[in-house]
């Protein structure tokens, strides 16, 4: 709390969890002229709320005020969402696989696959991660693309394919590659079955849940056929072959990370997709570069409301508003509610799903 007056005078805080019913608690302070002070409640006042989902408000009454609309602030309660994943696929058989492991009953993703000439106009930032299956090549713009993508939080995992990527693939992914790609080495030539994977990172969040042997054993991965890669210096190895040569690499680009698996995705370039381990490991990779995301359940007066992905815009949906009315809205357009123009919480209800969205009046004005 600061007080912007000019004198000192005592000011409530309550703390409510309803729009149109007394506060549930209060605290009182005195703030001398441009004093400020941090308010607190218990945990055990907060859990007095009928219903959590619904949301609090917080509400500053004081003598002297010359905006006292903007004195009640509504919090809605934040909503994890699936993440969403962009699959770029360039080998059939890579997608499939990786498909079977991110879509199996149970997984916590939302996937989405284009082939990679929707990479350049894809947007992005609409996902937690991208994986590129299989990859051959990227056009500049798609380049481009990535990148922004990656140093604004965007995960990126990038598996190869059985033919060597274009020439212009290191040049073009040069600021994201943890490595240059070079030439293909192949494995089965130099022992029968491949070559396994060694020299494993457990404390690396990605490998940690494999020190217990029942989610899966690296040791069991034999690779076949893989590109040997020249890490770059802010690279780190992950895991390696048995030969010295490495599987995995990640690197940090802005805000966001990018793994790089020297192998494929399919049984052309080693067991992996076979072994026991291989969808635990996908969701692994996944998890780990991905970019934390919650739905965002606040916004201003006068400002569009989006709507989550579990509401079905074209079924119908109840909306109750913060003057306790409420209606049903039998299609919307698009997800987006745009009649906000009072301050509150307004409630979505569609079946089994509810969301409170808290609009607030602009504190800078």
């Amino acid at each position: 709390m600061r007080s912007f007056a000019t004198v000192e005078q005592e000011i409530s805080v309550q703390l409510g969890f309803a729009q149109n019913v007394p506060a549930a608690a209060s605290k009182r302070l005195t703030l001398g002229a441009q004093e400020e002070e941090t308010v607190y409640f218990a945990a055990a006042e907060i859990a007095k709320a009928p219903n959590p989902m619904a949301g609090v408000y917080f509400e500053v009454l004081a003598p002297l005020d010359d905006l006292p609309e903007d004195n009640r602030y509504y919090l809605a309660p934040e909503t994890e969402r699936a993440p969403r994943i962009l699959l770029v696929s360039a080998n059939p058989e890579s997608e499939f696989y990786v498909r079977q492991a991110l879509e199996i009953p149970g997984a916590p993703f939302r996937l989405s696959v284009i082939d990679p000439n929707g990479l350049e106009a894809a947007p992005l930032a609409s996902f937690e991660a991208v994986f590129l299956a299989g990859a051959l090549g990227v056009n500049r713009s798609a380049a481009e693309n990535l990148l922004g993508y990656v140093r604004s939080g965007g995960g990126l995992i990038i598996s190869l394919g059985e033919k060597p990527p274009h020439e212009s693939f290191n040049t073009l992914l040069e600021e994201l590659l943890p490595g240059k790609i070079l030439a293909s080495h192949n494995a089965a030539r130099v022992k029968r079955g491949g070559l396994t994977m060694t020299e494993v990172d457990f404390a690396h969040p990605i490998f940690t849940i494999f020190r217990d042997p029942s989610h899966g054993d690296p040791s069991a991965v034999q690779s076949t056929r893989y590109f040997l890669l020249a890490p770059k210096p802010d690279a780190y190895r992950l895991a390696g072959y048995e030969d010295g040569n490495h599987a995995l690499l990640e690197r940090s680009v802005g805000q966001g990370k990018v793994l790089l698996w020297s192998s494929t995705l399919n049984l052309e370039g080693g067991n992996l997709p076979v072994r026991s381990i291989f969808v635990p490991l996908m969701h692994q990779w996944v998890n780990y570069v991905r970019r934390a995301e919650t739905a965002r359940t606040e916004t201003l007066v006068g400002q569009p409301i989006f709507l989550e992905e579990q509401f079905n815009v074209a079924s119908a949906l109840e909306v109750s508003f913060p003057n306790g009315s409420s209606k049903t809205l039998e299609r919307l357009p698009a997800p987006v509610y745009n009649e906000t123009e009072n301050r509150g919480f307004y409630m979505y209800r569609q079946g089994r799903n509810e969301i409170t969205y808290a609009v607030n009046v602009d504190r800078r004005e």
